[in-house]
């Protein structure tokens, strides 16, 4: 897949092209969360493929130097797809965080914010292919609260 079909919104960035990324990277290199927060702590990044379907990746901080990274794919004609969760710490992934309204996430999917860029890097290069610099758990392994 071309990464010209990228499209993103992340802190005051809304783009669909790929050559915008370099706008965002000190976002992760410099973190701080004060700049996440302006930008509303999170972000998507959406690449569509006619043939192989369409692959999200999902940025959330938590206010306190780590982001989650969720990993979507759906393929063409599929109503669902698969949902997987970065993994920084196996032992607390079934522990539920609420990171900003309406947004949850498992508190084991934190990773450093660096990290994250370089999974949104593998993500942009093979939309279609999980990224492999971090471990990953699929979302129905996760223990969720039965009151969701």
């Amino acid at each position: 897949m071309s990464v010209s079909n990228l499209s993103f919104s992340f802190l005051d960035v809304d783009s669909g092209k790929a050559s915008d990324l370099p706008r965002i990277e000190g976002a992760f290199i410099a973190y701080t969360p004060e700049q996440w927060r302006e930008g509303s702590g999170d972000g998507i990044f959406t690449c569509t493929d006619d043939e192989k379907g369409v692959a999200d990746l999902y940025l959330v901080d938590d206010g306190k130097e780590r982001v989650s990274v969720r990993y979507n794919h759906r393929k063409n004609g599929e109503r669902s797809g698969v949902e997987f969760y970065s993994v920084g710490d196996r032992s607390r992934i079934d522990t539920v965080l609420v990171v900003g309204e309406d947004q949850f996430v498992p508190s084991g999917s934190l990773i450093d914010p660096r990290l994250a860029w370089k999974v949104l890097n593998e993500f942009v290069s093979s939309p279609n292919e999980i990224p492999q610099s971090v471990e990953w758990i699929s979302s129905q392994d996760v223990n969720w609260p039965q009151d969701w």
